[in-house]
């Protein structure tokens, strides 16, 4: 079932990549890319995992970056 499927069940998180590298982020089976400056607002169940899925500084392919939680909810993430 998708989180679109279920009104208010959804949770928005920004992610903003500060590095000067593109970076390479997993959510739900899907990889988007950011590129250097740029933003990916992610609305997924709470308990989704992201990962990494380049290896950068502080963190390596596969690594658990974050999970969409209400903590961060309307927040904003930001990559390095």
């Amino acid at each position: 079932m998708d989180c679109y499927d279920i009104p208010g069940c959804c949770i928005t998180v920004h992610v903003y990549n500060r590095g000067q590298m593109f970076e390479d982020v997993k959510v739900d089976g899907h990889v988007y890319t950011l590129n250097s400056q740029q933003w990916l607002s992610i609305k997924a169940l709470e308990g989704t995992p992201v990962y990494a899925e380049s290896t950068r500084f502080g963190h390596h392919k596969g690594d658990l970056l974050f999970a969409v939680s209400t903590k961060v909810d309307n927040t904003t993430i930001t990559l390095y």
